[in-house]
């Protein structure tokens, strides 16, 4: 009895030595196997980022031949024109000499112009087909990272989940690149720190955007993108702040040093330097700018006020004649251009300028009343320097429809006492001369003080 009871206790424990080793094996390969789909994440999420390092490079190769291209074709585009122009002026001189050659080399001229045409639709179309593939290289690049965050996030999940602990089996010490994120675990997460600066910048957070680029500048100090990102946040989050000046400027100088056709880059930087006063080196800064952006008006008139402020005229008067052209109801440029003109002393193409600008003024709005306001005193002024004071009082006049101005209210006096109505006139002057606008107060002193016509 008693070895029948030893040898029943004998077969359980083998029963239970033999659960248990199929038990410890089960447990063994399933920490197996978790490892190995672990591992095989980690291999998909590094060949992803090289993917995605690879169409980053890609992106920026497609970007600057796209620029090359267009600036080139538009330096051949000019080039043709300039010499077609030329060629043109040539073939009209000699009209005169036979007629029936001028209209074949018209004709020459027009086929010429066609063919030119049709370049520069190919470039029109080659422009339009690099832009959509840069776009569907940026959508790809969207998927790739979307593809990574996936993959990060089911690295996260199998590494915190852990298998099952078993009570005889010791676990494997954690080795040190496990407490620390790989180099591609890095980029993933200076990529999407980038991408939501992007989104925050493109919604006008400026200073939440500036906060997330410093942020990933402590981990990627060399990248180019976030350091102009950083900059032109850190300026537009409030632009009349000085104190962020030097920083905005080292850090988008640092930029150009790269790359000195970055338009953002240039276009902040002279803004940057106009606030500042430095007003050769914006202007130095936007005629860079105008050959990467030749038609942009902001650029146009910022170039010609710049060019203004240091002297030279001439070049501000082009300028400004420019975005005339472009924009024919531009009130600032036209306000500008008949600056010009008056200071190279040309009156009547500045008094022309100013006309064309009050025409277009809507009074009906502030901005357009101030507008118009400042245009009748220049107007007013004109033509009390040509002394037709009929004109001045009617600018006078009409300009205070639109808005108070004792400077318009001092011409209106002196023209009244110009055209011999004398005490209504200096009624009015009497009052101006005590006005807050100093302009308005010197200007009617002066004129109280001129013997009656």
């Amino acid at each position: 009895m008693k070895t029948s009871s030893c040898f029943k206790v004998s077969a359980i424990r083998v029963v239970a030595a033999f659960f248990s080793l199929v038990l410890l094996a089960s447990i063994g390969w399933s920490m197996w196997r978790q490892q190995q789909v672990t591992e095989e994440l980690r291999r998909q999420l590094a060949a992803t980022d090289a993917q995605l390092a690879l169409l980053s490079h890609q992106t920026d190769d497609n970007f600057n031949n796209l620029k090359t291209e267009i600036a080139a074709s538009r330096r051949q585009s000019r080039s043709d024109l300039a010499r077609m122009s030329g060629g043109l002026a040539r073939q009209l001189a000699a009209s005169g000499r036979d007629g029936g050659e001028l209209s074949g080399r018209l004709d020459a001229m027009a086929h010429a112009s066609g063919g030119l045409s049709q370049r520069l639709d190919e470039v029109a179309r080659v422009g339009s087909g690099l832009s959509d593939r840069l776009g569907a290289v940026e959508r790809e690049g969207s998927h790739l990272v979307d593809r990574m965050d996936e993959m990060a996030r089911q690295v996260s999940d199998l590494s915190q989940a852990g298998a099952a602990p078993a009570p005889v089996v010791a676990a494997a010490p954690a080795s040190s690149s496990d407490s620390s994120p790989s180099p591609a675990q890095t980029d993933l997460a200076v990529a999407r720190q980038i991408r939501a600066g992007k989104k925050q910048f493109d919604a006008g957070r400026y200073d939440e955007s500036r906060k997330t680029f410093q942020a990933v500048q402590a981990v990627s100090p060399d990248n180019t993108e976030v350091r102009l990102y950083c900059g032109v946040s850190l300026f537009r989050s409030n632009p009349s702040d000085a104190t962020h000046y030097p920083q905005v400027e080292k850090d988008l100088r640092s930029v150009l040093s790269g790359d000195g056709s970055n338009v953002l880059a240039l276009e902040t930087l002279s803004l940057v330097q106009m606030e500042r006063g430095r007003w050769a080196d914006a202007h130095d800064l936007l005629q860079k700018l105008l050959v990467l952006e030749p038609d942009n008006v902001t650029v146009i008139k910022a170039a010609g006020f710049c060019a203004i402020k240091v002297n030279d005229l001439g070049a501000a008067r082009d300028l400004y004649a420019k975005a005339v052209t472009l924009h024919p109801g531009d009130r600032e440029a036209l306000s500008a251009f008949g600056d010009c003109e008056c200071g190279l002393g040309d009156a009547a193409a500045a008094e022309q300028a100013w006309k064309s600008g009050l025409a277009a003024v809507d009074p009906q709005s502030s901005a357009g009343a101030r507008e118009g306001v400042a245009l009748s005193v220049k107007l007013a002024r004109s033509a009390a320097g040509r002394g037709s004071w009929e004109e001045s009082l009617a600018y006078a006049r009409s300009g205070q429809q639109m808005g108070p101005s004792q400077l318009l209210r001092t011409y209106e006096g002196l023209s009244l006492v110009k055209l011999g109505k004398s005490s209504e006139g200096r009624s009015i002057l009497t009052q101006t001369a005590k006005s807050d606008d100093a302009e308005a107060a010197d200007l009617a002193s002066r004129s109280l003080q001129e013997p009656p016509p």
